[in-house]
């Protein structure tokens, strides 16, 4: 039970501490309040939530994915240069993510469900793949015995669902109290192609 709730503590304090993690999920939770009348309706804040909650899937499973796949491979796996790739196209798509928001933000956009989850499941799956590394390395420190690293990683993946479900309904909420909605979404679309770019300056694989 210590180590699933470590894990919970370790994955919430992950994802609120990545402002690429809100970038990336922010566009997908306004677009729709940016259209609805009235903003705050009951169904787009659950389609908030889940566009979140699919984030958080995709970010846990891609650590699990990585975990799980070292753990067969062992050392083969040069899980660093993974991470390095994976950083890269995680600023890719968000720079993609941002400057498509952009793009459609004169016109009133078609809002189905499942374009912005699976979206949002694949931006988590290349967070959850660029942070992969940092995790694994974490994971010989805190002492925990293989059964205890699955209770760990399970606390973690439920964390990242949950949190960013409701960071997802939080955005969604106040974007539908905004008086101008439309400047809040330009501005999360902006904040997506900013970060993107930052992690790509940051990328030893874009320096090189």
């Amino acid at each position: 039970m210590l180590a699933f709730l470590s894990g919970l503590l370790a994955g919430c304090l992950h994802v609120v501490s990545g402002p690429d993690h809100v970038a990336a999920v922010a566009p997908l939770a306004l677009r729709r309040s940016r259209a609805e009348e009235p903003c705050a309706s009951a169904e787009g804040t659950r389609h908030a939530g889940s566009v979140g909650a699919s984030w958080g899937i995709g970010h846990g499973g891609g650590v699990l994915f990585w975990f799980i796949l070292s753990s067969l491979v062992g050392k083969t796996l040069q899980l660093d240069l993974v991470s390095e790739v994976a950083e890269v196209l995680v600023g890719l798509s968000l720079v993609a993510l941002g400057s498509f928001a952009l793009w459609s933000r004169r016109g009133r956009l078609v809002h189905e469900a499942a374009p912005s989850h699976r979206t949002a499941l694949g931006m988590g799956v290349l967070h959850g793949s660029a942070g992969a590394g940092h995790f694994l390395v974490a994971l010989p420190t805190l002492g925990l015995p293989p059964s205890q690293v699955v209770w760990y990683a399970s606390g973690y993946l439920l964390a990242a669902v949950a949190v960013m479900a409701t960071a997802s309904r939080l955005l969604f909420w106040v974007g539908g109290r905004t008086p101008d909605t439309h400047r809040l979404y330009t501005g999360s679309a902006w904040l997506a192609i900013l970060i993107g770019l930052a992690w790509l300056g940051s990328s030893s694989l874009v320096v090189l």
